[in-house]
C-alpha cells in the first residue's frame, strides 16, 4: 500500500495543492462575502437609525396631541354640554380656555426656531372646529377611526401631516383634537450633501405619490416616487434597477434603500454611491483568474499519471507470459483440493441433519415440518404434539389448516406453502384435539434435509398475550375508577355517529352531567370518599342507560350521555328527566349519609353543532348554565349561554386585576353584647366596587375566587389589612376574620399570620379566626393540630355557620374553640318555628356549660334582639344594631359610641383597652 502511494507521489503532491488553493480560494470568496454584508449592514442600521429618529419624533408629536384631548379644559366642556349648558351661559367661555390652551401648546412647541404647528383645533363629532388657534380654518371630514386610536396621516392637497387624536367618553366618539405640521419639519431632518458627493436622503408616502426631499437640493424626480414605493423593506437595490438615468452621479455606481418611519404612512429612501458604501473590497475578477490555478495544476498532475499506468500496463503483460506454467500447475492442485473438501462437506451435512434432528425432537417449543407442496405436516415434535393433544403419528400427513378454527386463517395457511422459499411469520389460531382454541405466533424458514426442501414452522402460544392486549386496550377505553368508557371512546363513538347522520340524516344528542355538590364532599371527606360517590353514581348510570345510549366518564366528576339517532330533539330533554327523576342519589360514606344530585346540558345535531368538538363544548355551556340557576335541572344549549360563560369569564378577569390593583375594599360590622349592648368587637367584611359593573355582591365573587384559585390571596389581603387597620383604631378591639377552607389547609398559613400581627404590631389575643366545619371533616387530626398551634400564637378561634354543615355538636367537645356563631336562617326561623327555638335553646344551654361565647348573626328585628336575650345568648351582630361600614369610618364609629353616653337605653360601650 505505502509503495504505490510512494508511486504517485506526484499526484499527490498535486492533489494537495489544489486542495491548499482552493480552500485559499474558498476563503477568499467568503471574506469578500461577509465585507459585503457588513458595509450592508452598516448602511441599513444608519438607515434604522434615522428612521427610528423621525419616528421618535412623530411618537412625541402623538403624546402631545393625545395629552391635549385628555385635557382639563376638554374634560370641563364635554361635562358642561352633557349637562346641558348652552353657549351663551357657559360653553363659549369653555371653548375659550381650549383656545388659550391650544395657542399655550402650540407656542411651547418649537423646533429649530419654528414652531411645530401651523394648525391646531378641537372638532365635534360633524367636524366643525370648535376650537382653533392658527390659520386654515374649516370643517373636515369625519368619522375617524375610534379603534385606531391617535393617528398620524399625510395630507397631500396641503404637504401637511396631520396628528389626529379621538376623543372617547363613556365609549362614545365626542369628538377629536387635530394638529397639522408642515412636511418641511420633517425636512430638516433628512441629510443632503452638495452636488458630487455620495448620499442623499428624502421622504415617501405610502402610495409613492409623493417625494419629499430638502428645500435646499431637490434632486429627487417625483416621477420615480412609486417606484421607490415598491422597494422591498430595509434592502439595498442598486439604483440602476430603478432608474436608468438621473441627474445625480452615475446610476450604475449608487445604491439605494427604503427604511419605513414607524407609526407613520411614511418611509425613508436613502441614496448612498457604493464605493461610499464597499470601499475597497478586492474585486472579484481576479479571484476567478486564481481560481483558475488548482484544475490547470490537477489536469497536468493527471496526465503523468496515466503516462506512468500506461507504462506499468506494459511491464505488467510482460510478467503475465511468463507465469502461464506456473498457473497450470496450481489450477491441478487445486483441484485435487476441492475434490477432498467436497468430501469433508457432505459427511459434515450429514453430521449437521442428525444434530438438527436430535434438536427439532427435543425442542421445547411446539414446531413442525411442513411440505410445501400442500401444506401437510411432514414431522413435528413432542411438544408440537402435547400442546394440539394429538400424538406425533396423528399427526403426520395432517394438513396446517385442518387444525386452524377460522376460515381466513385456513386461507392464510394455504398460502404459506407459497411462502415457503422465503422467512415468513405471521399469527393465527389453532385447535387442539379438545376443541380448545390457543392464538399462536408462527415463525418459518425454510430448510433443506435429505435433499428436500421442507419448511420449519415454530408455534409459539400467545393466547395470554393476546387477553391482556384486550385487557390494555379495554383500559384505553375505559375509565379506571368506574369502567365506564372514557372520553377517548365517547369521541371516537360521536365521531362514526356523526358520520352515519351526515350521511343519512336525523338527529343524535350529547348530555353533558355534573355531580351538585361533588367538590364539597371530596374536599372535606377526602378523595376516597369522592371515589365511593363517583363509583356509586357511575353504577347507577349504567342501571339507568339503554342500549341505544352510551354513557361515559370524561373526567373529574363530569359525565356524558350519547343517545344515537333520537327521532327528535324532545327524545333528548326526555332521557334528562328520567336521569333527573332518578335523582338524588342516596350513599354512605362511612358515618356521613347524603344525597347526590345532578345537573344536565344538551346538545343536539346538527342543530347545536356540526361537528363533535362543538357538541361537547355545547353542551358543557348548557351545563354550566343548569348549575347557576340553582341545579337539579337540565338546560339544552342555545346561543345565548356562550354570552352567559363569556360573562363569567370576564368576571374571572375582572376579580384577578381587581386584586392585583387593590380594588377588594374592607367594611367591618360592628358586634355587641346581647344584654348591654356594649360593643365588643367587630368582623372584617370585603366588598368590591367595580368601576362599570357596579358593586359585585360577595356572594358572587367569592364562590368565583374559590373556583378558580383566588380565594387564597383574597384570603391574606383581608388578613393582613384587618390586622393593619385595627392596629391604628383607639381604643383597639377585636376584629373576627374568616378563614377559607383553603386558606386553613395551606401548609405556610401559620408562618404567615405570625409576619402579619408582627409586621402590623397587633395583638393576637384580639384577633379571632372564623373557620366552618368544612375545615375539620377531611383531615380531624391535622385539623386539631392547626388549631392548637393557632392557640398557641394566642389568636381566638371561632366555629362560624354552626348547624348548617356535616357535623355535629361533637365537635364543640373536641375542637379548642372559643366561641360559636349561629347562623342567621336559626335566627329568622326561629320566630315561626318552635322546633328551630327548641334547637337554639338547646345550643346556647349547651355552650353555656362548655364556658363558650355564643354570637347570632343577622339580628335584624327588636323581637328577634328580645328572643336572644331570654334565651341568654351573649352576642349579637345584624343591621338593627350596625350595618357595615367601610374601614374609613371605624374610627369615628369609636368615637361616637364613646361620646353617646346611651344606646337602646343601656351604658355606654366598654370598649376593649389598648394594649
Amino acid at each position: 500500500m505505502m509503495d504505490r502511494l510512494l508511486a504517485r507521489w506526484p499526484l499527490l503532491i498535486a492533489v494537495a495543492f489544489c486542495v491548499y488553493a482552493s480552500v485559499l480560494l474558498w476563503n477568499g470568496f467568503r471574506s469578500q462575502e461577509q465585507l459585503t454584508a457588513g458595509a450592508e449592514s452598516r448602511l441599513i442600521t444608519e438607515a434604522q437609525r434615522q428612521a427610528a429618529q423621525l419616528g421618535d419624533f412623530l411618537s412625541d408629536r402623538r403624546v402631545d396631541v393625545s395629552e391635549l384631548a385628555e385635557s382639563h379644559e376638554i374634560e370641563t366642556y364635554l361635562t358642561n354640554k352633557a349637562l346641558g349648558m348652552s353657549l351663551r351661559y357657559g360653553l363659549e367661555a369653555n371653548l375659550d380656555s381650549i383656545r388659550e390652551r391650544l395657542s399655550r401648546w402650540s407656542a411651547k412647541n418649537i423646533v429649530r426656531g419654528k414652531e411645530i404647528y401651523n394648525r391646531i383645533a378641537f372638532f365635534d363629532t360633524d367636524g366643525i372646529p370648535l376650537a382653533e388657534v392658527g390659520p386654515g380654518a374649516g370643517a373636515i371630514a369625519l368619522p375617524i377611526d375610534i379603534a385606531a386610536g391617535v393617528t398620524i396621516t399625510f395630507d397631500r392637497e396641503h404637504r401637511q401631516l396631520v396628528v389626529t387624536a379621538p376623543i372617547i367618553r363613556k365609549k362614545a366618539f365626542v369628538g377629536a383634537i387635530m394638529a397639522f405640521s408642515d412636511i418641511s419639519i420633517l425636512s430638516g431632518y433628512l441629510r443632503s450633501e452638495p452636488d458630487g458627493a455620495q448620499m442623499r436622503e428624502a421622504l415617501l408616502t405610502q402610495s409613492g405619490e409623493d417625494v419629499i426631499a430638502p428645500e435646499a437640493t431637490p434632486w429627487l424626480d417625483p416621477a420615480l416616487g412609486r417606484k421607490f414605493a415598491d422597494l422591498p423593506e430595509n434592502r439595498i437595490v442598486p439604483f440602476a434597477e430603478i432608474a436608468p438615468a438621473i441627474h445625480v452621479g452615475d446610476p450604475a455606481d449608487m445604491v439605494a434603500v427604503r427604511t419605513p418611519i414607524p407609526i407613520s404612512p411614511l418611509s425613508l429612501i436613502t441614496i448612498v454611491g457604493d464605493q461610499q458604501v464597499y470601499g475597497h473590497i478586492t474585486s472579484r475578477r481576479l479571484l476567478y483568474l486564481l481560481s483558475a490555478l488548482p484544475p490547470l495544476t490537477f489536469f497536468a498532475a493527471i496526465l503523468l499519471e496515466q503516462m506512468r499506468r500506461r507504462h506499468e500496463v506494459l511491464h505488467a503483460r510482460y510478467i503475465e507470459t511468463t507465469r502461464h506454467s506456473d498457473e497450470l500447475r496450481d489450477r491441478n492442485s487445486a483441484l485435487s483440493e476441492e475434490i477432498t473438501r467436497r468430501k469433508e462437506v457432505e459427511a459434515a451435512l450429514r453430521e449437521s441433519e442428525q444434530r438438527f434432528r436430535k434438536l427439532f425432537d427435543e425442542a421445547p417449543l411446539p414446531s413442525h415440518l411442513i411440505d410445501p407442496s400442500d401444506g401437510s405436516i411432514v414431522d413435528c415434535n413432542a411438544a408440537a404434539a402435547t400442546m394440539l393433544g394429538y400424538d406425533r403419528d396423528s399427526l403426520r400427513g395432517m394438513r396446517l389448516m385442518d387444525i386452524d378454527p377460522i376460515a381466513q386463517n385456513r386461507e392464510v395457511l394455504w398460502r404459506a406453502p407459497s411462502l415457503m422459499g422465503q422467512s415468513v411469520q405471521f399469527e393465527t389460531q389453532h385447535q387442539t384435539r379438545s376443541g380448545e382454541i390457543h392464538d399462536v405466533a408462527i415463525a418459518s424458514v425454510p430448510i433443506d434435509i435429505a435433499r428436500r426442501r421442507l419448511a420449519c414452522m415454530t408455534v409459539v402460544d400467545i393466547t395470554e398475550r393476546k387477553r391482556a392486549e384486550k385487557r390494555i386496550l379495554h383500559l384505553a377505553h375505559h375509565d379506571a375508577l368506574t369502567s365506564l368508557p372514557n372520553r377517548i371512546l365517547l369521541n371516537e363513538r360521536m365521531a362514526e355517529e356523526l358520520h352515519r347522520a351526515r350521511r343519512h340524516g336525523g338527529h343524535f344528542a350529547v348530555l353533558c352531567l355534573d355531580l351538585d355538590g361533588f367538590k364539597a364532599i371530596n374536599d372535606t371527606m377526602g378523595h376516597d370518599a369522592g371515589d365511593v360517590v363517583l363509583c356509586t353514581f357511575a353504577d347507577h348510570l349504567r342501571a339507568m342507560i339503554r342500549m341505544d345510549e352510551l354513557v361515559a366518564r370524561t373526567g373529574g366528576d363530569e359525565f356524558a350521555v350519547l343517545l344515537y339517532n333520537i327521532p327528535h330533539p324532545k327524545a333528548a330533554e326526555q332521557v334528562a328527566q328520567r336521569l333527573l327523576d332518578s335523582l338524588p342519589l342516596s350513599v354512605d360514606l362511612g358515618g356521613y349519609s347524603g344525597t347526590l344530585g345532578g345537573s344536565i346540558g344538551i346538545a343536539i345535531y346538527p342543530e347545536d353543532g356540526d361537528d363533535c368538538a362543538t357538541l361537547q363544548k355545547n353542551a358543557d355551556t348548557a351545563l354550566y348554565r343548569a348549575k347557576a340557576e340553582g341545579k337539579g335541572r337540565y338546560r339544552r344549549f342555545e346561543s345565548w349561554m356562550d354570552h352567559s360563560l363569556a360573562e363569567r369569564r370576564a368576571l374571572e378577569r375582572d376579580l384577578r386585576l381587581a386584586i392585583e390593583h387593590d380594588e377588594i375594599e374592607m367594611y367591618f360590622q360592628p358586634q355587641f353584647a346581647c344584654d348591654t349592648l356594649q360593643l365588643t368587637g367587630f368582623e372584617a367584611l370585603v366588598r368590591w366596587d367595580h368601576a362599570e359593573r357596579g358593586l359585585v355582591p360577595p356572594g358572587v365573587f367569592i364562590p368565583l375566587a374559590e373556583e378558580c384559585g383566588l380565594i387564597i390571596q383574597i384570603g391574606r389581603m383581608v388578613l393582613e389589612k384587618s390586622c393593619r387597620l385595627a392596629a391604628a383604631w383607639r381604643p383597639r378591639c377585636p376584629v373576627a376574620v374568616n378563614l377559607s377552607p383553603l386558606q386553613f389547609r395551606d401548609s405556610g398559613f401559620l408562618s404567615l399570620l405570625s409576619s402579619i400581627l408582627e409586621s402590623t404590631d397587633f395583638p393576637a389575643s384580639l384577633l379571632e379566626l372564623e373557620v366552618t366545619e368544612g375545615v375539620l371533616i377531611k383531615d380531624e387530626e391535622q385539623a386539631l393540630g392547626t388549631l392548637r398551634a393557632l392557640k398557641e400564637l394566642g389568636v381566638q378561634i371561632a366555629l362560624d355557620d354552626f348547624g348548617t354543615g356535616y357535623s355535629g355538636l361533637s365537635y364543640l367537645r373536641s375542637f379548642p374553640f372559643d366561641r360559636i356563631k349561629i347562623d342567621k336562617c336559626f335566627v329568622h326561623a326561629q320566630e315561626h318555628d318552635a322546633g328551630t327555638q327548641t334547637i337554639l335553646e338547646a345550643v346556647l344551654a349547651m355552650s353555656k356549660r362548655l364556658n363558650l361565647r355564643v354570637i347570632a348573626e343577622g339580628v335584624e328585628t327588636e323581637e328577634q334582639l328580645a328572643m336572644l336575650r331570654m334565651q341568654g345568648c351573649s352576642e349579637v351582630q345584624g343591621f338593627l344594631l350596625g350595618r357595615p361600614m367601610p374601614a374609613s369610618e371605624v374610627q369615628a364609629f369609636l368615637m361616637s359610641t364613646m361620646d353617646d353616653g346611651e344606646r337602646y337605653g343601656q351604658p355606654a360601650p366598654a370598649l376593649v383597652a389598648a394594649k
